[in-house]
């Protein structure tokens, strides 16, 4: 993604010396132009929310990770009212918000018997530090071997689901380590970096070369290609046709470079609502992945 940076941020330079003071002031006011000038992908795929929201409707254990020097994240266990649990869900959110605005989509799994791990990465609620491709991709192992060491874990099956951005990190982290993971969940993931900005970018320029010139992204991993090398763990890609933050040609992308066994499911409604829309069968469809 540099060398389009690069390209862009002459232009934004072209326009200063064009228009003098406009442009500066555009740079100063306008977050997404000083983000794209200073080549910040923490402020262009992450959009963090430090406010927590109650969680209290389940219990839950709040669990301090630190994962760097002076950088401390927070995870949180939510565990269901009963002693037979199904499984154990490693809960990998999107590019926005924290754990407590995902509550709406981690609520119907606790309440049908699953215990949901859920962390929120550098810089979305209350932990510490600022996000970057590699460090929430560092964080969510931190935070999975956390969980694996856990009693309540060790003799319960594991699903890793991703939704959205969190989809390409749990590809990653379950590529990596698949002989760790029973089935893996991606819900509207994107399939890659590039993707993302050609999907979502407000500018022309960068979409079009989002679209023609991937390469020229910072991409350290993209799910497009991670997935090619999951083998044998069953997969389940959702991905709704009503979908505008994600195009559904994504979701089409990932279940064709998945290897057997996998299964694709077309939904309806907004991005990543699927477990709001469609509890019942979500987990459903879960269970056939551990069946």
């Amino acid at each position: 993604m540099k060398k389009i940076l690069k390209v862009f941020a002459l232009g934004v330079l072209s326009l200063l010396i064009a228009t003098g003071g406009f442009a500066f002031y555009l740079y100063q006011t306008n977050d997404f132009v000083s983000a794209v000038v200073d080549n910040d992908e923490s402020r262009l795929f992450y959009f963090p929310v430090k406010e927590m929201r109650r969680m209290e409707v389940l219990a839950y254990e709040e669990i301090p990770l630190r994962v760097a020097e002076d950088v401390t994240i927070y995870s949180y266990f939510f565990k269901p009212e009963t002693d037979s649990v199904r499984a154990t869900i490693f809960f990998l959110h999107g590019s926005g918000g924290n754990v407590s605005l995902y509550l709406p989509a981690i609520q119907p799994l606790v309440e049908s018997g699953f215990q949901v791990y859920a962390l929120d990465w550098r810089g979305f609620g209350k932990s510490g530090g600022k996000p970057t491709h590699l460090n929430v991709l560092e964080d969510s192992k931190i935070a999975f071997a956390d969980m694996r060491s856990r009693e309540e874990v060790k003799s319960t099956p594991v699903v890793v689901l991703g939704q959205s951005l969190g989809g390409q990190v749990a590809v990653g982290l379950t590529r990596e380590l698949q002989e760790q993971v029973t089935a893996l969940v991606l819900d509207g993931s994107v399939a890659s970096f590039s993707t993302v900005a050609a999907d979502n970018t407000p500018v022309e320029f960068l979409r079009q070369r989002a679209e023609s010139h991937p390469e020229d992204f910072h991409q350290p991993y993209t799910a497009a290609e991670d997935i090619r090398e999951i083998t044998a763990i069953p997969k389940l890609i959702i991905q709704s046709r009503d979908d505008t933050n994600v195009r559904p040609e994504r979701g089409q992308t990932l279940f064709a470079n998945a290897r057997e066994p996998k299964a694709f499911w077309q939904t309806e409604g907004k991005h990543i609502h699927t477990l709001m829309k469609y509890p019942d069968e979500t987990v459903s469809k879960i269970e056939q992945l551990l069946n």
